[in-house]
């Protein structure tokens, strides 16, 4: 190992940020930085982009302490750089650790997770330029086998959801995209990431997300029949919090996105599904009555489908559904004929 093999990074400081000791790891991780911050400093940017280089180099390399070595010293790079300098040189850092999230040593996996954090807390709003790959493998080593892994990934996870919240600008259909390809995952991990960033996203006031729950409601409901209580407790808080948001802007909703929510929601109301899902549902049926009347009554027979079976169980809302629906048919003077017609496609 010669120091041009890796320069401008010295082959001491390669032998000793590659070594099996994390104390002489971390030591060497010092020298990086003070690297960094000289050939920045000088303007040796050149350099600086080949030192980058070399940690990539490192991090892709299919000796296990060498890849501990390019984690470790690519965070300290970040460190070196600081918050003013590193976000130009985001891509540089970001790209080389994604691919470590899925590596097959979880020591691996947990210092690309300390890794990351320690170059977001530097990049801050700059690494949600990434955020898609950044998304998907928070989402995969939340449901990771090792403890300590899951716990970097917590830490991490905290992280990017306070730089989203920090950025009011965040084009929010890019999370909604990603929550909408996983919303039917079985996995109690992945369902409980899902719901605490539905759960954050709904409770921050310039963002709205009414418009996308149609997209992701049928998922949501089903996790309702989720077996662990936290999660199922988690899911109606965050139907909850929809709902409410619905009632307070009608208008969020299209009328594709009404007729597809009713659609949904008598799903939910079938016998088979979990009470939960059948009580939530009617209370979305009955609330959608009330805020968009007349507007539903093509969907009279679809309404009725999902509350005639429910109808003499007291603690289900069919019955207030019902009268609600009466209502409306009166006011609206609903032709016998077409009625006639409902009732019978029931």
């Amino acid at each position: 190992m010669s120091d041009g093999q890796y320069g401008p990074i010295s082959a001491g400081i390669i032998r000793s940020i590659t070594d099996k000791s994390y104390e002489r790891r971390k030591a060497a991780a010092l020298d990086v930085e003070k690297l960094v911050r000289d050939l920045f400093n000088n303007n040796q940017l050149t350099q600086l982009d080949r030192c980058l280089s070399v940690l990539a180099e490192l991090i892709n390399s299919g000796n296990s302490n060498q890849r501990k070595g390019g984690l470790i010293g690519m965070a300290a790079a970040s460190i070196a750089l600081g918050n003013k300098n590193a976000p130009p040189y985001t891509t540089k850092l970001v790209e080389p650790i994604i691919p470590c999230f899925l590596d097959a040593d979880l020591q691996i996996r947990y210092y690309a997770c300390e890794s990351l954090y320690n170059i977001a807390k530097i990049c801050k709003t700059a690494v949600l330029e990434h955020f898609g790959d950044i998304f998907d493998v928070l989402w995969r080593v939340t449901a990771d086998s090792d403890t300590n892994v899951r716990g970097g990934a917590e830490l991490l996870n905290r992280l990017i959801t306070e730089i989203v919240l920090a950025k009011e600008d965040f084009d929010i259909a890019i999370l909604m995209a990603l929550i909408r390809d996983r919303i039917y995952t079985q996995t109690t991990s992945n369902r409980r990431f899902i719901l605490e960033w539905l759960n954050t996203i709904n409770s921050t006031p310039y963002f709205s997300i009414c418009n996308y729950i149609a997209e992701i409601s049928d998922g949501l409901f089903k996790m309702l029949g989720e077996q662990a209580p936290a999660v199922r407790d988690l899911c109606e808080t965050v139907l909850g919090n929809f709902l409410t948001a619905i009632k307070f802007k009608p208008e969020s909703l299209n009328h594709e996105d009404k007729i597809q929510m009713v659609n949904v929601l008598v799903v939910h109301t079938h016998e088979n599904e979990p009470f939960l899902a059948r009580k939530l549902s009617l209370i979305w049926l009955e609330e959608f009555v009330k805020l968009y009347k007349e507007e539903l009554l093509v969907m009279l027979s679809t309404f009725l489908v999902g509350i005639l079976p429910s109808i003499v169980e007291h603690e289900l809302r069919a019955d207030a559904v019902n009268r609600l629906l009466m209502n409306l048919v009166g006011e609206n003077k609903l032709e016998q004929d077409i009625l006639d017609k409902t009732i019978g496609l029931c």
